[in-house]
């Protein structure tokens, strides 16, 4: 029993207060699974979906609870995490060095040094939630759904992940935080939408 609407560029929390509709959300939001009743809409026109689509390619993208863990490939380069969705963005399955030049030389002004590293075990927490943000930074959906984005930060990573999320807001990317409680939150939202028993039950500007 959900009805609401995110305006373009902002940010919206969705607290499940008991946890009982997220993952749903997830699976839904990711084109896992239909749903039966209702329709989602994505720019004002209804979201299609089909079996075997990833909803990325319509501009749809996460980024999962945890990020430096269930986010960033270890046996890659610092810099090949980066691009790793830029040719489902160009829609070609080879991206140019001078596409990978450009790149580097725009993002090392955000990423320092750190962009040039081949082995990432040695790379601070800090720098891997850097990555796997600027990596939707450079892919630039439409959304992005953020999994619980604090869970398990301390108070200097939780600033930090602010000050991320305010990036992706910046860049016009519209963002939905998914939350079981409230924590830093209220920080970047626009609206407040709390959930409870899978019922929409109240919203706050």
């Amino acid at each position: 029993d959900l009805s609401l609407s995110i305006e373009e560029g902002t940010c919206l929390t969705l607290l499940d207060l008991d946890n009982t509709v997220l993952d749903s959300l997830i699976l839904l939001m990711r084109g896992d699974v239909t749903p039966e009743m209702g329709t989602v809409f994505l720019e004002g026109k209804p979201l299609l979906f089909r079996k075997g689509e990833d909803f990325i390619d319509k501009g749809i993208a996460f980024i999962q609870e945890n990020p430096k863990e269930n986010m960033i490939f270890k046996d890659m380069s610092y810099f090949d995490n980066l691009i790793f969705l830029l040719d489902r963005k160009i829609n070609k399955s080879y991206v140019s060095r001078r596409i990978k030049k450009s790149i580097k030389e725009e993002y090392t002004g955000y990423l320092g040094e750190d962009i040039h590293a081949l082995d990432l075990r040695h790379v601070r927490t800090k720098s891997l939630y850097n990555l796997a943000y600027y990596r939707i930074h450079l892919f630039c959906p439409k959304v992005v759904f953020i999994v619980q984005p604090f869970s398990n930060a301390d108070m200097y990573l939780r600033a930090h992940i602010i000050t991320l999320i305010n990036m992706l807001k910046k860049r016009g990317i519209t963002v939905v935080i998914l939350a079981v409680s409230i924590q830093d939150s209220l920080s970047v939202s626009d609206k407040l939408i709390t959930i409870e028993k899978g019922s929409l039950t109240r919203e706050y500007e």
